[in-house]
């Protein structure tokens, strides 16, 4: 806990038993320094115009040598955690084609792990991980997308398609001039 003597930071109580001097003391509040998660979801635009919701998951934690900080300077952690992870989403995957966000999902937590920190830190919280935990593109894009790739599968599947459907009636030909050669 934090004590406070006449209203004033005295000094953070670790855990167990302790006396207070009653009225002059008072337990202020307690922190937790266990590692607590975030689950985020964020909606925004690909640079080819594609809207995405991403979802998003980030550990953090009090820092134990900072409780001072962790504890007189946000009101709200998770507030000030979600609004900058999302803030910094939004602002970096507009500039990323859809393809490219998939492919760079781990580059992408990695940024927003050291600009959380980063931030984070100033404050007395420590960032453990940041994770994309899934990406769905809309539905009719998803849908699209699988189109897409059956007509380029089914594109190189045309040339040995055609050279089976010429070598059936290569040696059909072959076929009938030896029947007719034989009659």
């Amino acid at each position: 806990g934090v004590l406070e003597r006449f209203g004033k930071f005295e000094r953070i109580l670790e855990p167990g038993m302790h006396r207070l001097i009653w009225p002059m003391e008072r337990e202020a509040g307690r922190i937790s320094v266990r590692v607590r998660q975030i689950d985020l979801r964020c909606e925004t635009k690909s640079r080819d115009h594609v809207f995405l919701n991403i979802h998003i998951s980030i550990q953090y934690q009090a820092d134990f040598h900072h409780l001072f900080e962790s504890f007189y300077t946000l009101t709200s952690p998770t507030l000030q955690i979600t609004s900058h992870a999302l803030d910094t989403l939004r602002s970096t995957l507009p500039q990323m084609d859809l393809d490219d966000i998939f492919s760079s999902q781990e580059s992408i937590a990695l940024e927003l792990h050291r600009s959380l920190n980063g931030t984070m830190n100033r404050y007395g919280y420590l960032i453990h991980h940041v994770l994309l935990t899934r990406i769905y593109p809309n539905e009719h894009v998803k849908i699209s997308m699988n189109e897409m790739q059956a007509s380029k599968r089914m594109k190189e599947a045309m040339p040995h398609k055609a050279e089976a459907v010429r070598l059936q009636l290569v040696k059909e030909a072959e076929g009938r001039a030896e029947r007719d050669y034989l009659n």
